[in-house]
């Protein structure tokens, strides 16, 4: 056992070993202690022993010093000090809660480095009781988990960190202040993951991505000031940020990614630059009170970006650029006025389902198809022109528009499916301009009922057209009640 461990104490005491290697040191007054490490770890407990002890010596071997640790025993500033002269790292696990801090646990203290380590490793300050730290200005890198669930409230990065690694300060609820330095390039995934007690982060302008999940959780982050330089926002990077309402996007950012402002509560307005290219699927989604929404650009929105946003009042889409994937402003209740594109050819599918307080909405002369359920339950829609461009029509595209009274059907319209407009029941006219009945684009739908699901609807068609559309598949079962108009001279 002494080839392990040898202790000088003031007094007679005893000392022992168990079977998991932890060493456990008496209460008593001692002055020094000098562990030799193998190739493991020995793990031991202070509790008792910090507050008498003077010096501790961890060696790799019998002749060349790893760490030396000087305590200063004050109850009040409880400051240790760090001091290597032989090592440029501090390795991994230096401070893990097992080992060495394990007697600041149950306290508080300060650590101050007086020499100059490059690199904190993995997991080194992990599960560590200090409160504070200022770092030398030699590190360039902190290491996965390097204070991982510490206690941490404040600390000085020097400003010549490059990387901050993944989960490096992962969980630590009461760090409420970080200066990120001038030099940092790299933000690991999940760095500062669910530190709760964050208010404001500024990213340095050498950051160009911030990775996954970085601030994700930060739930009283509030402010965030992003620098001319970053490219990307990725995956979930501030998802559930629920305190969040103030970001300005620099307009050097292309991308946005999957769920990167999920349920970001207290977002009100965002102006998305002429700079970004694509927003990924659910990028904001159920951001609850956003109410505005301006995209100055042409990027590629993919599905559900914008689904839930239950207070959107208005969108803005500059001309020229893309319509949404999919059922990007789907559920966004309170949406009541929304710019198509001028260049749009197609709606999504339940691209503005549930958008019940969407009153009226002009649709481009581009357009050529709207998707299923494209206004499903729009309930307050009250009048939609659809340009002659339009060719199709999707299932249900229409259904549970429960304020549309009348509807006029494009003239270049070739296919519809069935049950357009299901439960639409204030509906009483739809007039169908197109001299060919059109044509479901699913022929084994003939299966189901009729598309019209509205027994006092009436429906005109162009006089000259009147039996093609008697004998068609979509009035097989409701030849009555079909009446012929002057195409030519129809005001409708």
């Amino acid at each position: 056992m002494s080839s392990l461990l040898k202790v000088i104490p003031d007094i007679e005491c005893d000392l022992y070993i168990d079977y998991e290697y932890k060493c456990h040191l008496p209460v008593g007054q001692m002055t020094k202690v000098e562990i030799r490490r193998g190739t493991y770890i020995i793990e031991f407990k202070l509790n008792d022993f910090i507050l008498h002890s003077k010096e501790l010596f961890i060696e790799t071997s019998d002749e060349e010093i790893l760490y030396k640790f000087d305590y200063l025993i004050d109850n009040q500033s409880r400051i240790l000090t760090y001091n290597s002269k032989e090592e440029e790292t501090i390795k991994s696990n230096a401070f893990d809660k097992d080992v060495i801090f394990h007697a600041y646990r149950d306290g508080h203290g300060i650590v101050i480095f007086e020499d100059a380590p490059t690199i904190i490793y993995d997991s080194a300050f992990e599960y560590s009781n200090f409160t504070t730290l200022n770092l030398p200005n030699t590190i360039i890198e902190l290491g996965e988990r390097a204070f991982g669930d510490s206690n941490l409230n404040s600390i000085v990065l020097p400003n010549s960190i490059i990387t901050i690694g993944r989960e490096a300060f992962v969980r630590c609820d009461n760090l409420c202040e970080i200066f990120l330095p001038d030099t940092l390039i790299t933000l690991g995934d999940y760095a500062f993951y669910e530190c709760k007690s964050l208010k404001e982060i500024f990213i340095p302008s050498n950051v160009i991505s911030i990775n996954r999940s970085v601030f994700e959780g930060c739930s009283n982050l509030n402010s965030v000031f992003l620098s001319q330089g970053l490219t990307e926002i990725g995956i979930m990077a501030f998802y559930g940020c629920n305190n969040l309402y103030k970001i300005l996007f620099p307009n050097t950012l292309r991308s946005i990614g999957e769920l990167a402002f999920c349920g970001c509560d207290s977002m009100l307005s965002i102006e998305i630059p002429e700079s970004v290219e694509y927003i990924d699927e659910r990028a904001f989604s159920s951001c609850s009170n956003l109410w505005k929404l301006v995209i100055k650009g042409s990027p590629t929105i993919f599905d559900m970006a914008f689904v839930a946003c239950t207070s959107l009042r208005e969108g803005i889409l500059p001309d020229g650029g893309l319509m949404p994937h999919g059922s990007s402003f789907r559920g966004c209740e309170s949406l009541e006025y929304i710019k198509i594109p001028k260049s749009v050819t197609e709606i999504g599918g339940w691209m503005f389902e549930g958008c019940s307080s969407l009153v009226n909405i002009v649709l481009p002369d581009t357009l050529c198809v709207i998707h299923g359920s494209a206004f499903q339950d729009c309930s307050n829609l009250q009048h939609i022109h659809i340009p002659n461009s339009v060719v199709e029509i999707g299932n249900s595209a229409f259904a549970g528009c429960t304020s549309l009274k009348q509807i006029v059907l494009p003239k270049n319209l070739s296919t519809m499916d069935y049950r357009v407009f299901s439960n639409c029941y204030n509906l009483k006219s739809i007039y169908f301009s197109s001299l060919a009945p059109p044509t479901p684009s699913n022929p084994t739908c003939l299966r189901l009922k009729t598309p019209y699901e509205f027994p006092f609807c009436e429906i005109y068609v162009p006089a000259e057209s009147l039996n093609a559309y008697k004998s068609s598949v979509f009035f097989q079962k409701k030849s009555y009640g079909i009446l012929g108009f002057d195409l030519d001279n129809s005001a409708v």
